[in-house]
């Protein structure tokens, strides 16, 4: 079966077998537990859904978002992604003691910058968004994406720490470009004056391989190395592509009470091999499992498959590989009461043949320069998408 059919198989088995429930959405729910799509990502015939239209700028703009560690609404909103605004409200934010448009430590955060925080430090994470991101963090400290304020503030930035730049930072030029891609930058560009440019090392010099951005407050205590899980990924699947510890986690229990959403799809799996055992080709294929704690089988899903066939498409061409399936293995799946009409049209109508995904510009890693952080839009086109017109719906918060 196609990735399609099996899509549509699995959408009309939870809408036949689904238990009701309820949910914390308020939104009642038809749910099974366990379910599973496996497809072939071919860039030939790459798997996005035609029986209705898939948000595809909003899907690459997203997973930018998560690969550069981001976790504030700014940077999809200067993109015209609104997909995450549900969760960033005022009201939502309030709730959480965090100003509007900040979503916590979400899937950015643990993908790039996994633990960044020691574990012996008095304050714990959560206490730290808290204390950082609440009572001390007034609407005129937050900096829009890309503004003149930030420009302002990284010259300011550069100007304070001359003194303990090293010699590749002393050129201005360098050090404006790389610093956005250290550690906690997000953060900071939102609230400059709580967050600091620190060395892992007491009183070392700032470079690219030993800075990041920590609260301002943490004292003679010294920050611990943050794990880009990401990066961690490629060097050990192109270093060693026999392991079978090529995984990225996104659950982070210790996070969870600050996160806008408590991640759904919560971990992958990555796997390297040879594209024929028989032959004596050096040339290997990357494959991708994925787990989905909560999948929401209408809206979510079809968007979530793409996306991590992306990123599979994205990594093996990173490491110099070819891409071979996307596995999702899925825990609570189900379909809202009021999405249960859009479903019924969706299933009504006949799938199209598959898109061609192009991928250009895309580089392997470079040192201190992740390619991810300079990934675009413009590096990622469909060619060929022929789908139905979209199902409008309304995601239930």
């Amino acid at each position: 079966m196609t990735y399609e059919e099996q899509y549509l198989a699995l959408l009309e088995h939870v809408l036949l077998k689904g238990a009701k429930t309820d949910n914390r959405t308020g939104i009642p729910s038809y749910s099974v537990f366990g379910g599973q799509i496996s497809a072939s990502v071919d860039i030939k015939a790459f798997p996005v859904l035609t029986t209705k239209k898939i948000a595809w700028n909003s899907l690459v703009t997203e997973l930018i978002w998560f690969l550069r560690g981001y976790t504030t609404v700014d940077f999809l909103n200067y993109y015209k992604c609104r997909i995450w605004d549900e969760w960033a409200t005022a009201e939502n934010c309030q709730k959480r003691g965090v100003p509007t448009g900040d979503l916590g430590p979400i899937y950015g955060e643990q993908w790039r910058h996994w633990g960044g925080y020691d574990s012996s430090r008095p304050v714990k994470v959560k206490d730290t968004y808290q204390e950082v991101l609440g009572d001390r963090v007034t609407a005129g400290a937050q900096i829009g994406w890309e503004s003149q304020d930030l420009a302002a503030g990284l010259l300011a930035l550069y100007a304070k720490h001359d003194q303990m730049l090293c010699r590749r930072w002393r050129d201005r030029t360098v050090f404006l470009h790389e610093v956005k891609l250290m550690p906690g930058f997000p953060k900071w560009a939102r609230y400059q004056s709580s967050f600091e440019l620190m060395s892992f090392h007491k009183d070392d010099i700032l470079a690219p391989d030993t800075s990041a951005f920590f609260p301002a407050n943490t004292g003679d205590v010294l920050p611990s190395l943050p794990v880009d899980q990401i990066a961690a990924l490629i060097t050990e699947a192109t270093s060693n592509p026999d392991s079978r510890r090529l995984v990225v986690n996104a659950w982070n229990a210790d996070a969870i009470p600050t996160q806008a959403l408590t991640p759904c799809h919560n971990m992958f799996q990555v796997s390297v091999r040879p594209l024929d055992t028989e032959s004596s080709t050096t040339t290997r294929v990357m494959d991708m499992k994925m787990y989905q704690r909560s999948a929401d089988i209408f809206l979510g899903v079809p968007f979530n498959f793409t996306s991590y066939a992306l990123l599979l498409a994205l990594l093996a061409r990173a490491c110099g590989y070819t891409t071979g399936s996307l596995t999702i293995q899925f825990g609570d799946l189900h379909i809202y009461e009021n999405h249960v009409e859009a479903a019924v049209t969706q299933l009504r109508r006949k799938p199209r043949g598959m898109p061609k995904l192009e991928l250009t510009g895309i580089r392997q890693p470079e040192p201190g320069l992740p390619w991810f952080d300079n990934l675009s839009t413009y590096h990622t086109r469909l060619i060929d998408y022929d789908s139905h017109p979209a199902i409008a719906a309304k995601v239930a918060v």
